[in-house]
């Protein structure tokens, strides 16, 4: 069964937290495990899954993919792989509707900023590998 936003009329599918054209909450979306129109007192005991919050902002995701990418820069490129991972993830997610569009760009940044970074660490790499073959000589003892 498929539900539909309120919103814009959108179709999404049944387990979707959010309207993958507008980003609108759907109807019978769970936020943290719990029904959006439960009371506040009622708490989930980890047998229903957790949909991201309502409150418009960007996923944890998205936000650890941007933090990874830009790690990347300053660490020689080490967690850009786990950028381009979290960020591609993330990308699948919002697409599914399954977490809000406001992370979209961070998850984009994550995942590209990880594919430009890896590139550049390895023909770094080999750039330092040539200089390094290039600037060795055959006689040790000359001067």
């Amino acid at each position: 069964m498929k539900k539909t936003c309120q919103k814009c009329g959108q179709e999404n599918l049944a387990e979707a937290a959010f309207c993958r054209n507008c980003s609108a909450p759907l109807a019978g979306a769970q936020f943290g495990g719990q029904p959006a129109n439960a009371a506040p007192n009622q708490q989930n005991f980890g047998n229903q899954p957790s949909a991201p919050e309502s409150s418009g902002g960007a996923s944890t995701q998205a936000v650890v993919a941007l933090a990874l990418v830009i790690g990347s820069l300053f660490c020689c490129g080490l967690t850009a792989v786990p950028a381009m991972a979290v960020g591609w993830l993330e990308l699948g997610a919002i697409k599914r509707g399954e977490s809000s569009k406001d992370g979209l760009m961070m998850a984009q940044i994550g995942l590209w900023g990880g594919l430009a970074v890896s590139i550049l660490s390895i023909l770094g790499v080999i750039l330092y590998l040539f200089v390094a073959i290039a600037t060795v000589d055959s006689d040790p003892y000359a001067f």
